[in-house]
């Protein structure tokens, strides 16, 4: 049903398209007709009873617009917002779920806190405090890239964080990182072995970011 339902809107397309060329912005014309192919526009993004729906119609400026096109269908399309920094939402996201699905009480022990000294402070997501000590962090850690460069610069940075906070004295013993690892036969792979044993050395437990098991049995 979908893939019909798919040909049948690229037929749509067509049409419109032809359509659009020939009545509003036929190039023999002086100036295009605006108005019509606003019209147009309007009716071909309407609401309707159909599998396959439009979205709000909003405006851009832009000084190239086929630039501007080809950027939004490597956004919506080819999903390239799929960044380091959503990797690590999602991560952390998921060791939420996960801690409150187990048992709402846990869940809500661990909370986003500034972990550090005066001269030098760290942002955890999961940071449980038990009278007025923090006893146990969690912190997911998105190490799957593919160049081994940003695993080692990325993981690396942590390892540093941690390093200056055990010397301050503002660690807890129980630190975990639940780490997601790029494949066995990645480039990137032996530096993710290298930096989850730096962490190892920096006193911190190391899981896999899948193993909820040993997430729920560290959190609990």
């Amino acid at each position: 049903m979908y893939l019909e339902g798919k040909a049948l809107f690229l037929e749509e397309l067509e049409r419109f398209a032809a359509h659009m060329r020939q009545h509003a912005l036929d190039g023999r014309k002086r100036t295009p007709d605006t108005a019509l192919a606003t019209t147009l526009f309007g009716e071909l993004t309407r609401a309707r009873d159909a599998m396959l729906q439009f979205d709000e119609r909003r405006v851009v400026l832009a000084e190239n617009p086929k630039a501007k096109l080809d950027e939004l269908f490597d956004h919506y399309v080819e999903r390239n917002f799929v960044t380091k920094a959503y990797q690590k939402r999602l991560l952390e996201n998921t060791v939420r779920r996960l801690l409150y699905r187990t048992d709402t009480q846990m869940g809500l022990q661990y909370r986003q806190e500034k972990v550090g000294a005066a001269d030098f402070m760290v942002n955890f997501p999961f940071v449980r405090t038990t009278g007025n000590a923090i006893d146990r962090i969690i912190k997911p850690l998105y190490l799957a890239q593919e160049d081994p460069t940003r695993v080692l610069t990325h993981g690396g940075q942590w390892v540093d964080k941690l390093t200056r906070l055990r010397k301050r004295g503002a660690l807890p013993e129980q630190v975990l990182f639940p780490l997601a690892a790029p494949s066995q036969d990645a480039n990137a792979f032996a530096a993710y072995e290298e930096i989850r044993a730096d962490l190892m050395g920096a006193g911190v437990q190391v899981v896999k970011a899948n193993d909820d098991e040993a997430i729920l049995a560290f959190a609990a």
